[in-house]
């Protein structure tokens, strides 16, 4: 098949198959509550830098597409209202622009219309150096996603069985690029092993990309249903494991990005809690656009951001800073895998904050 028609394919799956079946383990997490806040919203900063870029909030659109006309058309809808809402936004994999060029224009339209945001670009783990700076020329992007997504391949019909190599070719990169390089899984989560092995490696920011979002192995399963992907759907670790697994991992030495199934701004603030510097949404403003146009996916946006307001008033958190610092207990299912997993004491003193 061609890379254009599965580009197309995997944009109707993804609005089709549901999230899941595992969950994000958002709803485990209770972010402790100020009474007396002694806070309004005027007074309320959500603003942080990343990459040398000032958001108006701690959020990316993460990658999605670009490829076709219609994609095309999506990342220019993407790229207004991020732009309009003081965001990021990441596209979606580079490798059909660097095999025809014809199509570059698709993504090149992110930076058209944000001509000073935060631009990140795409490609494979298993891309070369030379490949790499062009995704970021393309764009004159501020930053390189570099996608893992080998449960993604492997449930592919026409996908790569083999990943030997991925880390040398993460590290080449991180050492020639002239911009941050972020790993980022696509769905199935990062363990404080595979964090660490990111970390030695070179990259300036980790994105967990967790289970509870788009499921990958269940839109191949859509594409091409064999019986054989079916025992992978709920392969993964959550978004709320694989975030604080990830930041224990990286101490505070380069930004953590949360995301899969983040859906309100009490997710937004719950990751912050637990250790992120933002997260990164992408399946429900695609379905938002989806449904309703821009002007929907606009709307989709704005409740989550002033969401997200809403809570670090509750929390009594003047700033993102602020926010980070608020109590948070963790529960359930992800309280205990991590307790199982060793990460108890770090529950506790998160759970303990004043």
């Amino acid at each position: 098949m061609h890379r254009h028609d599965r580009k197309g394919e995997h944009l109707k799956a993804a609005l089709k198959v549901p999230a899941g079946p595992l969950e994000s383990g958002f709803d485990d997490v209770h972010l402790v509550p100020r009474c007396v806040p002694e806070l309004s919203e005027a007074e309320v900063d959500s603003t942080i830098e990343l990459f040398d870029k000032r958001l108006s909030f701690p959020v990316i659109i993460n990658a999605m597409t670009g490829g076709t006309k219609e994609t095309g058309e999506i990342n220019r809808a993407l790229a207004e209202v991020a732009s309009s809402a003081g965001v990021g936004l990441a596209v979606g994999s580079q490798r059909i622009a660097l095999e025809s060029p014809e199509v570059s224009p698709t993504f090149r339209v992110v930076r058209e219309v944000m001509p000073r945001g935060l631009v990140i670009a795409n490609i494979g783990a298993d891309c070369a150096v030379e490949e790499a700076r062009r995704c970021v020329d393309m764009l004159e992007a501020d930053a390189l996603q570099i996608h893992l997504n080998a449960a993604q391949e492997l449930a592919m019909k026409e996908g790569d069985r083999g990943f030997a190599g991925w880390l040398r070719s993460i590290e080449a990169v991180c050492s020639s690029l002239e911009v941050p390089v972020i790993a980022k899984e696509v769905g199935f989560g990062i363990d404080f092993s595979s964090a660490s092995l990111l970390r030695e490696a070179g990259v300036a920011a980790i994105d967990v990309g967790g289970a509870g979002g788009t499921n990958f192995v269940a839109i191949e399963d859509y594409r091409s249903p064999d019986g054989v992907n079916a025992s992978l759907f709920s392969w993964g670790m959550s978004t709320v494991t694989s975030l604080v697994e990830t930041r224990c991992a990286v101490d505070g030495t380069l930004p953590v990005i949360a995301s899969g199934g983040v859906r309100s701004g009490l997710d937004v603030a719950r990751a912050i809690a637990l250790g992120a510097a933002c997260v990164g949404m992408a399946g429900p403003l695609l379905k938002a656009l989806s449904d309703g146009g821009q002007a929907a996916l606009d709307a989709e946006l704005d409740s989550i951001c002033r969401g997200l307001l809403r809570v670090m008033i509750l929390t009594g958190s003047r700033d993102i800073a602020a926010l980070a610092n608020a109590a948070v207990v963790v529960r359930g299912p992800s309280g205990a895998w991590l307790e199982r997993r060793g990460f108890g004491r770090v529950l506790d003193e998160m759970a303990r904050r004043r």
